[in-house]
């Protein structure tokens, strides 16, 4: 009888974890498709909006979630870089936030991940430092760009009025011509294939909830 009911006793142990891994596999893999379709989705419909040109816009036309692009024709260098932590305990930078002119009085910021634009940035920038100094006759490059407004968080904007400040702009100078806000600049050609990732991470989700049902259904 002892012997019958071990057997039993490991039987049904089997088939709860065989549901449990079922469900916590289904629960997993719809939580990572609907974050990764949301994300990807998100930028995507963004993306796709008609841009305002930003060559015609003033300071007070800058509004958070509208797509601007167009030729930054200079900028006034990075204020902030964003770091991340590897495994093994090192830093390594992966995006920056520049100062750029928002309209013909005001200033921004521009945020990006792209080297290559990162690399471009900074050439604009030694280019122009070198123009407006009269060491060349010769006006920086432009560098085009198009991206989404977006507002500045609480830590973002203490170092942004830092920079601004350091840069001999009185507190009512800032709070009159910078605005917190920053155009954010990223690359999506990427962004198809995540969303098709996402979209089938959450079928088999789905499949694998699927199958906890009928197995629960059926004893298994």
């Amino acid at each position: 009888m002892c012997g019958i009911l071990r057997k039993r006793k490991v039987f049904w142990y089997g088939i709860i974890q065989k549901r449990i891994r079922l469900l916590t596999t289904g629960i997993l893999f719809l939580v990572v498709g609907i974050v990764l379709t949301v994300m990807t989705a998100g930028d995507l419909i963004d993306n796709a909006k008609t841009p305002k040109d930003y060559a015609n816009l003033q300071m007070e036309d800058f509004k958070e979630g509208m797509m601007v692009e167009g030729d930054l024709l200079d900028n006034y260098g990075w204020y902030e870089n964003i770091t991340r932590e590897s495994d093994s305990g090192s830093s390594k930078v992966v995006g920056y936030y520049y100062l750029i002119d928002a309209g013909d009085e005001g200033l921004m910021g521009l945020y990006t991940p792209i080297d290559e634009l990162i690399k471009e940035l900074d050439k604009q920038e030694e280019e122009g430092n070198d123009y407006w100094n009269g060491y060349t006759d010769e006006e920086p490059r432009k560098v085009h760009f198009k991206g989404k407004v977006c507002k500045m968080d609480s830590e973002d904007i203490k170092i942004y009025r830092e920079y601004l400040s350091d840069m001999g702009m009185t507190s009512a100078d800032i709070d009159e011509y910078c605005l917190e806000l920053y155009i954010k600049v990223t690359d999506t050609s990427s962004h198809p294939v995540l969303l098709i990732v996402g979209i089938v991470v959450i079928v088999l989700g789905l499949l694998f909830g699927f199958l906890f049902v009928r197995n629960k259904m059926m004893g298994r």
